[in-house]
């Protein structure tokens, strides 16, 4: 039964990149599974419950990525983080390219990403937290600058593939990392600035 529901979602995430999260049926994902409709449906009867199961997967690994960077969120380790990130939003793309349709078609999905979402933000925070007290960032006390910067650092990694599609570009990891680090550069010191410049050459070798 556990190999039948793994078949099921793999082939679901296959198609649902592929194609288009609205352009799937069910009766394409069994097929692609080479299983039948009812069999299929013995297991997940609707392809909301499909995609419910796809994002509970998804949401678990995205946690353990985010849990494991601010366990000592130096710039190299938040770097990793970005790569491995990637790597995961590139195995389940469709979620983050059909965001918006995700949310619209399926309001208890929507509810638990929004959740998602907002300890996402928390991590950031803390993350740019500790790096201003071990004195790499200076964050201006204003405006709410602190959660202007949290706001920008999620928009550009978690809405990176639907920008590259717009801009009818390859997905890339270095220009992935490069737009959040491009958020982070004005808020470097001197001593983030070195810590920087010598991310940069390990990450070229």
């Amino acid at each position: 039964m556990k190999d039948t529901k793994g078949k099921i979602l793999k082939s679901a995430i296959h198609l649902f990149n592929r194609d288009g999260l609205v352009n799937v049926r069910l009766q394409h994902i069994a097929d692609e599974a080479f299983i039948s409709i009812g069999n299929m449906a013995y297991h997940y009867k609707t392809k909301e419950l499909i995609v419910a199961a796809i994002h509970e997967r998804l949401s678990a690994e995205q946690k353990q990525l985010m849990a494991e960077m601010n366990v000592v969120p130096l710039f190299e380790y938040v770097d990793h983080y970005l790569r491995k990130t990637f790597e995961l939003q590139q195995r389940y793309s469709f979620f983050f390219t059909d965001m918006l349709e995700i949310f619209r078609a399926y309001p208890d999905i929507s509810s638990r990403q929004s959740q998602l979402i907002q300890w996402q933000k928390q991590q950031y925070q803390l993350m740019l937290e500790f790096n201003k007290n071990r004195g790499v960032f200076d964050i201006p006390e204003i405006e709410d600058q602190v959660k202007i910067t949290v706001d920008q650092l999620w928009m550009v990694t978690y809405m990176y593939h639907t920008y590259r599609l717009i801009n009818g570009r390859d997905a890339s990891p270095d220009e992935y990392c490069r737009l959040f680090w491009g958020v982070c550069i004005p808020l470097l010191t001197d001593t983030g600035s070195l810590e920087y410049e010598q991310l940069k050459q390990l990450t070229v070798r």
